[in-house]
């Protein structure tokens, strides 16, 4: 009898951990599926209280409810987190400058005559990215004098132009619609230079010789004014005037005894070309007081497109101040760039020394208390702009240097 007792107490543990193996097997095969496996276990009958299972990272707990006392399968915890790494951040696109347009946009600039030296900045800072960095698509073309291609600004024909800044203030008393929204070169690059034989050291040794100077070009504008202020008799020069591709030629060939061009390009090769040609003499040494190079735009035009003004006067900046920190870089750029203007080591020669030259006429010189790339004060504008009226290179009455340049779209100094 106790052999048949404890035969059924053992056949009742058996079935009891069958059933508890049929459940487990049943659990842990349920499907892959987190939410299904869920729905399968969830609620369903387990065979003992604290039994722990879990099914594609979701915890299952054995509990036994307090009032039906049934053992049920119950969600213990919120799912198990898969343990991967967290991707890494993506590295932030360059935000660029401040001042870049919002979509790379179609830009002209037109150059005051046909590449030189004085130039460089600007292609050489094109193929150093420096006008994409800032959205622009530059097209640099070539001029025949400043007050050319302040025309052309003014006609809308290009968006900038880089001239004179002498001219500009001329241009504009004449009507022309134009501003200058960034002065490059402070010091203005009129000169004059003449055989040795002219025996030239100021205005007034003109009188009695001849000159060639280039038709529309910056001395053109201001030459008036020059003979005023050195009361220097007109009528006893005998003036030439020459398109902007012959003059110097014309000089060389000694058609005339003296020409006016700008300080360095053109008084540099003369002296090194020939020995018999003297040294140069600045209009700013001859009572002339005026400003160099800058960028002019229509004025409408500047009033309307404040983000393009921005743009370029700041990619300008960069480029200017990139170039003149390389300038044996920039020069050879030139050299590589225009093999007609530097065929042989002469010219090479020439573009090598020109460069420093234009660099160095950024810095303020006398009465000018602007900043090299930076603002210009009123005080200095009007008083050149008096000059040129006082000594008949202006004849309308325009007051106020908000009407010529506008210092609004150069960044402040860091």
């Amino acid at each position: 009898m106790e052999s048949v007792q404890r035969a059924s107490r053992q056949n009742r543990s058996a079935r009891t951990l069958l059933s508890i193996g049929v459940a487990l097997t049943t659990v842990l095969a349920i499907s892959p599926s987190v939410s299904s496996a869920a729905g399968q276990v969830a609620g369903g009958v387990c065979p003992k209280a604290g039994l722990k299972a879990t099914i594609n990272r979701v915890p299952f707990a054995c509990v036994k409810n307090a009032k039906t006392k049934k053992l049920t399968w119950t969600k213990s915890a919120a799912p198990v987190a898969a343990k991967t790494p967290a991707p890494a951040a993506a590295p932030a696109a360059p935000a660029g400058p401040a001042e870049k347009l919002p979509s790379m946009t179609p830009v002209s600039l037109r150059l005051d005559w046909t590449w030189l030296p004085n130039h460089i900045a600007f292609g050489f800072g094109k193929e150093k990215g420096i006008y994409a960095k800032y959205n622009i698509d530059l097209t640099i073309k070539e001029g025949k004098g400043s007050g050319s291609s302040i025309l052309l600004a003014h006609n809308g024909n290009d968006d900038f132009a880089f001239a004179s800044t002498s001219a500009l203030f001329v241009n504009r008393s004449k009507g022309l619609d134009v501003q200058n929204v960034l002065l490059v070169q402070r010091q203005s690059s009129i000169a004059t230079v003449c055989y040795k034989t002219a025996n030239f050291k100021k205005a007034k040794d003109l009188e009695g010789k001849s000159i060639l100077m280039a038709t529309g070009s910056d001395a053109a504008n201001v030459w008036p004014a020059l003979l005023k202020a050195n009361n220097v008799d007109a009528t006893k020069i005998d003036v030439q005037m020459a398109s902007s591709s012959t003059y110097f030629a014309l000089f060389q060939a000694g058609k005339a005894d003296c020409y006016n061009g700008q300080y360095g390009n053109d008084t540099l090769r003369a002296s090194l070309l020939d020995p018999k040609i003297g040294a140069a003499v600045k209009w700013a040494d001859m009572g002339v007081p005026g400003l160099g190079h800058g960028i002019v735009a229509n004025a409408t035009n500047v009033k309307e497109n404040p983000a393009l003004m921005k743009a370029f006067v700041a990619a300008t900046i960069e480029a200017w101040t990139y170039t003149c920190a390389n300038t044996t870089d920039g020069g050879e750029w030139y050299i590589k760039n225009f093999p007609q203007n530097n065929a042989d080591d002469f010219w090479k020669g020439y573009t090598r020394l020109s460069l420093p030259i234009e660099c160095e006429k950024m810095q303020p010189i006398g009465l000018d208390d602007g900043q090299v790339l930076g603002t210009t004060s009123d005080a200095y504008i009007n008083k050149v702009v008096q000059f040129l009226k006082e000594n008949n290179a202006i004849t309308d009455d325009i007051k106020g240097a908000f009407l010529y340049r506008t210092n609004a779209f150069i960044p402040a100094k860091k």
